[in-house]
Formats: structure tokens, C-alpha cells, sequence
């Protein structure tokens, strides 16, 4: 017969599946390798070294190297993230 834990386990959304896997590998002691693609943050190598994000002057175009997934700094207006 399966326990209380098992049960409930089993009636978790996915949502709550993948929080609870993050939490049991957190507890194994093994590194954890994020599923977000890209993962959140500033671009980094395999080292976790940040690179150097593009220069964004304000009233200039968004640089075309810019990552997708990285907002404009506080100086760039709306209208200059384009």
C-alpha cells in the first residue's frame, strides 16, 4: 500500500511536479541544471563568466546582438526598444 507522501505526490499539477523534483534534487546534493532555455540571467559561458552585454544608448535602436530575454537598462525609454 502506498503512503500518505506517494498520494500525494501523485495528485500534483506538472507545475507542482517540476517544483517538487527541483526541491528532491536539491536535497540529493547534485547540481541542479536549470530547464528555462535560455537560463535566466545575463549571458555567461560554461564557467559562469558573465559576457559583456552590448552598449544601448538612449534614443538609439536596440543593438541587434541583444539577448531576447534580457529587459533594456532603466535609461532606455519604450519608445527606444525597438
Amino acid at each position: 500500500m502506498r503512503n500518505w507522501l506517494q498520494l500525494w505526490r501523485d495528485s500534483l499539477s506538472s507545475a507542482d511536479g517540476v517544483i517538487m523534483n527541483v526541491f528532491d534534487l536539491r536535497n540529493t546534493g547534485e547540481p541542479y541544471q536549470t530547464l528555462l532555455d535560455p537560463p535566466p540571467g545575463p549571458p555567461a559561458d560554461e564557467h559562469g563568466n558573465f559576457f559583456l552585454l552590448p552598449e544601448w544608448k538612449p534614443g538609439h535602436p536596440k543593438p541587434p546582438t541583444w539577448p531576447p530575454h534580457i529587459q533594456p537598462p532603466k535609461e532606455i525609454s519604450e519608445y527606444d526598444d525597438k
